[in-house]
């Protein structure tokens, strides 16, 4: 029989175990992830579709985190990426419109919107992949101007729509610019007090703080692209217009050092022409395509760094009150 601490202890190995291998619990802090996930939502995460990932190093599982916490601060433990990250044999691979939790410099939630070797683009707000229009959900969201006829009636629509949307007036009454979804645009365009809806575009600018950073391509948050995602074994040849693009992923993720000079690139000395990518990437969107901060600022992200699958919304305290149509409800 086990005596009280043989108890406990085997209850948080199980407990442990559960959490390492098959599911965790996140919290959803933002609105990036609108009308899909909302801010208070807790969230299941299935680690086990694309197989559970194991700690790099012994001092990343739980429990002795928590008696070498003080001491991984005080020493950097936590910052180092020596170990060798290895993934146990899952369900499925990633696939695009999957909702991912991943990894990069803090857990994040956005929907994978493209893989390796695919190539991205998006032309005046539409996200193409290998030349077909994004269709994942009908969630996803955008800001649109509107022009209407009769406030009064308008206001009390959105109410009996249950559209929640900040309403920015733009040239006194008549226009107005909301955050609507897919679904929702359908609904308003049928509203007798619209006189038109119309996409909000960004201007099409240069916009330095979108990666990857290239001023030589006029890209917003509407126009971007197109840019091709690294897949593991894909050669690029080296040169201006391609490390300019993925000179950072080289350095952060592949971990090469790769410098310029005299107009050609070298590693560690020798004289480098092409480059072979060692992992596979992938790019994230929010669904709530205005307030997300995705993979047109953050960059590609390792398909190793991807923690598991969103299943579904487990309970949320959304505006204040426990949400029980939001109580298991599944995430797609």
């Amino acid at each position: 029989m086990f005596n009280s601490s043989q108890f406990i202890l085997f209850i948080y190995i199980i407990c442990f175990s559960f959490r390492l291998f098959c599911f965790e619990i996140y919290f959803i802090p933002s609105s990036s992830m609108a009308n899909t996930l909302y801010p208070k939502d807790i969230i299941v995460v299935n680690k086990l579709k694309y197989g559970p990932r194991l700690p790099k190093y012994i001092l990343e599982t739980p429990l002795l985190r928590i008696f070498f916490n003080k001491r991984d601060r005080s020493n950097g433990i936590s910052k180092q990426n020596n170990g060798k990250l290895k993934r146990l044999p899952g369900i499925s691979s990633i696939n695009r419109g999957d909702i991912v939790v991943f990894e990069n410099s803090k857990v994040i939630v956005k929907r994978c919107v493209a893989i390796a070797g695919d190539t991205l683009k998006i032309v005046n707000g539409k996200v193409y992949i290998n030349d077909s229009v994004e269709r994942f959900s009908n969630n996803i969201k955008n800001n649109y101007t509107l022009r209407i006829n009769n406030p009064l009636i308008f206001y009390k629509a959105l109410d009996s729509l249950k559209i929640e949307s900040n309403i920015l007036s733009v040239n006194r009454n008549k226009w107005k610019q909301l955050n609507l979804s897919n679904i929702e645009v359908v609904h308003v365009n049928k509203l007798r007090c619209i006189d038109s809806l119309e996409l909000k575009l960004m201007d099409f600018s240069v916009n330095t703080n979108l990666f990857p950073w290239a001023k030589d391509h006029p890209w917003t948050l509407d126009n971007y692209g197109p840019i091709v995602l690294p897949k593991k074994g894909m050669e690029i040849q080296l040169n201006d217009d391609t490390f300019q693009f993925y000179g950072y992923t080289l350095k952060k993720h592949e971990k090469v050092e790769i410098y310029k000079e005299n107009g050609l690139f070298y590693k560690e000395g020798k004289l480098l022409e092409t480059y072979t990518f060692r992992r596979n990437y992938l790019f994230m969107l929010g669904d709530n395509r205005k307030e997300s901060m995705d993979s047109r600022y953050i960059g590609f992200v390792p398909e190793e760094n991807v923690i598991g699958e969103v299943s579904c919304v487990l309970f949320s305290t959304k505006d204040q009150h426990f949400q029980w149509s939001r109580f298991f409800k599944k995430v797609e």
